[in-house]
């Protein structure tokens, strides 16, 4: 059992090590100082003004901001309300963060969470670690990662 825990942990650290790699070299994007591309700030804004209703006690049926209106749970496949990831956010928020962060800190969980996912698929698809791993940080220095800016 112990020679499992060790094994995991290296995975861990292993996973982990590249990823706070990822993440020093996008700082500038995660603290706000580069801005957010159009497509994320859209989400952004339809994230914001749905966590605003949600904590002044009303839970919004309708997004009027988009092409004259659409239903917010047609957002499904865009990273909608019926994504669980999606209310890290309103978490962060309670704790204290404001949107940014809280949205900052959604796009991270989330990517981390793909990344792992990716990972584990890769594992099964190519049955050696050292080939999932090189698939994992490929797709991490790709420019799938700062698509999400």
């Amino acid at each position: 059992m112990k020679r499992r825990k060790k094994i995991f942990l290296l995975r861990m650290l292993m996973l982990g090590v590249p990823f706070a790699l990822w993440v020093f070299l996008f700082r500038d994007f995660i603290s706000g100082r580069i801005f957010l591309n159009v497509d994320t700030f859209e989400h952004y804004a339809f994230v914001k003004y749905y966590f605003n209703n949600l904590f002044n006690g009303v839970f919004p049926l309708w997004q009027p901001f988009v092409k004259g209106g659409r239903p917010f749970v047609s957002l499904v496949t865009n990273v909608g309300i019926l994504n669980p990831f999606l209310y890290i956010v309103g978490l962060l928020r309670l704790v204290g963060l404001d949107y940014f962060q809280a949205y900052m800190g959604f796009l991270l969980t989330y990517w981390i969470f793909g990344l792992a996912g990716f990972y584990v698929l890769a594992k099964r698809v190519f049955g050696k670690t050292f080939y999932a791993y090189s698939a994992y940080v490929l797709l991490l220095f790709s420019g799938l990662g700062d698509g999400m800016f």
